[in-house]
């Protein structure tokens, strides 16, 4: 994904990437959105562990900071989104 915004960037086409991804190259002026359409991705990343390391601090620490890293990442994008289906 990376390369292809990068190429996208230089001038060598149009990319087809995660809004998420070429976010920065938006807002920079690099990059622009020319459709106002999106589809949602059916994928997700999950945090797993031993059954046994579950109950660790450092464990339900990782945890609970990643699920509140991506609940604040959502909450930013729905602020960005404004309609525009991103």
């Amino acid at each position: 994904s990376s390369m292809v915004i990068e190429a996208a960037v230089n001038g060598r086409g149009v990319a087809l990437a995660k809004r998420t991804l070429a976010q920065a190259d938006i807002d920079a002026g690099r990059l622009v959105s020319p459709l106002q359409i999106s589809t949602a991705v059916d994928f997700a990343y999950y945090v797993v562990h031993p059954k046994a390391k579950g109950r660790l601090p450092q464990v339900k620490a990782f945890i609970a900071w990643i699920t509140a890293e991506a609940e604040a990442h959502e909450l930013a994008l729905q602020a960005l989104d404004n309609g525009a289906g991103i």
